[in-house]
């Protein structure tokens, strides 16, 4: 009897030690946050890349069909990288191709929502598209482009609060160029950028 109560007294120990053990890694347990200067790195490093990776991605095979491709991959990559770090990551790329006269704009959509209606306006002429699903493009062709043109666009799309509008204008030559919108959200802190290549 003197044994088995020895054994009870050890099983007993054993499974307060496990108990306690418990606790301790549940308390002690990690979680991610990502320290805002890792962020803003982050954030810069994409800005000063975008143009690197569109020339990249053209020079590797100059059409928009495998522009519109390879730069779906590209954010979904930088998408996972954000999440692994615990940044929302979101945006759109408008990447402009010259293809002798003629000037092809591809509207890439990342940003986890549905752009409602897309407006560009190149020398003067306009089209538009509607509803442009996250990680969906569209190329538009705008014939007989001059060298030296003034581009524009406006966005519009429900973020799931509100309707968001971002449009933009500025002077272009007939070349490869890309307007770029990036957003990150960590913690509390939102960046967000607009910018022209």
């Amino acid at each position: 009897m003197v044994k088995r109560k020895g054994q009870m007294f050890l099983v007993g120990a054993l499974i307060l030690c496990a108990a306690i053990a418990g606790a301790v890694i549940s308390t002690k347990s990690v979680y991610m946050t990502t320290p805002s200067n890792f962020a803003d790195s982050m954030f810069s490093n994409m800005e000063s890349e975008s143009r690197y990776v569109v020339n990249l991605i053209a020079k590797e095979n100059a059409t928009s069909k495998n522009i519109e491709h390879r730069m779906i991959e590209y954010m979904s990559f930088l998408d996972n990288m954000a999440l692994e770090r615990n940044i929302k990551y979101s945006g759109y790329y408008l990447i402009a191709l010259p293809v002798g006269n003629d000037l092809n704009v591809t509207l890439i959509n990342y940003n986890k929502a549905m752009i409602d209606s897309a407006e560009i306006t190149v020398a003067g002429t306009t089209k538009s598209t509607a509803f442009l699903p996250h990680k969906d493009s569209v190329t538009m062709t705008f014939d007989d482009v001059p060298d030296n043109m003034t581009f524009n666009y406006t966005l519009s799309y429900y973020d799931g609060t509100s309707t968001k509008t971002n449009t933009d204008e500025t002077n272009m030559t007939l070349r490869l160029f890309s307007a770029v919108n990036i957003r990150f959200l960590s913690g509390d802190n939102i960046r967000q950028s607009l910018f022209f290549n």
